[in-house]
């Protein structure tokens, strides 16, 4: 992920990406530390939090629209990737304008639920019909917040998954997390590994890399914005 990022991400993300990941931002609890006279709280208006690299990048309750766009990108990106590759057979529905049926993701005719995953791959194609419920985490990259993800997400769809299991359906419930800072960690490269095995994607370092640097741009849009209380993302991000 490292060098794909050097090669493909202009040089002043890559500087601040380092400064990133080793905590030297001029974060304001980091400038506290380093003698300054500034106030530590988050300057988005409502949240007293202290205004670490963590809470600006990912734990902020008032900056939930600059983690959706992230997220968003994130997906978007996954979600081309997959109708660039899938067979025929393979329907896939998304979270995203346009991808939605019925304001969901779960076709009524396989199980009626309120609950809607990131992104729902359908193979009528095999017997029985394989279900693939994937559900998009962009948290912040620490190995305690990538298990706690993964906990939080398969609980969440564990009673979805074995409900289409008890209609017959081979269902996998895949919790994906790609952290703020562009890692993956190996459990999530595995994921990344068996959905590219299923939908036959080619180049799965490639999609790896490019995951990572979508979500690195994206918390490099959030640090740009930290001390602004209005946010426009604009179109999500794209990378080739």
């Amino acid at each position: 992920a490292w060098k794909a990022c050097i090669y493909r991400i202009p040089r002043g993300v890559m500087a601040w990406a380092v400064r990133a990941c080793t905590n030297t931002l001029a974060t304001p609890d980091n400038l506290a530390r380093w003698g300054k006279q500034v106030d530590t709280k988050c300057h988005m208006e409502g949240c007293n939090s202290a205004s670490t690299l963590g809470h600006l990048l990912s734990s902020c309750p008032k900056a939930l629209d600059r983690y959706s766009f992230r997220h968003d990108s994130v997906l978007s990106h996954l979600l081309t990737t997959i109708m660039s590759n899938k067979k025929e057979e393979v329907t896939v529905y998304a979270d995203l304008a346009g991808w939605r049926i019925n304001g969901g993701t779960i076709p009524p005719d396989l199980v009626l639920t309120e609950q809607k995953p990131d992104l729902v791959i359908i193979d009528r194609s095999t017997n029985p019909t394989k279900v693939v419920l994937l559900e998009l985490t962009v948290p912040w990259d620490s190995s305690e917040n990538f298990k706690a993800a993964y906990e939080r997400k398969t609980a969440r769809y564990e009673r979805l998954a074995g409900d289409l299991r008890e209609k017959g359906y081979n269902t996998a419930n895949l919790p994906l997390e790609i952290g703020c800072r562009g890692v993956l960690n190996a459990r999530n490269s595995v994921v990344l590994e068996t959905l590219c095995n299923l939908i036959r994607i080619p180049g799965r370092q490639k999609l790896k890399g490019a995951l990572g640097r979508i979500a690195l741009l994206g918390s490099y849009r959030i640090w740009l914005a930290r001390n602004s209380q209005d946010w426009s993302g604009g179109d999500l991000i794209k990378v080739t």
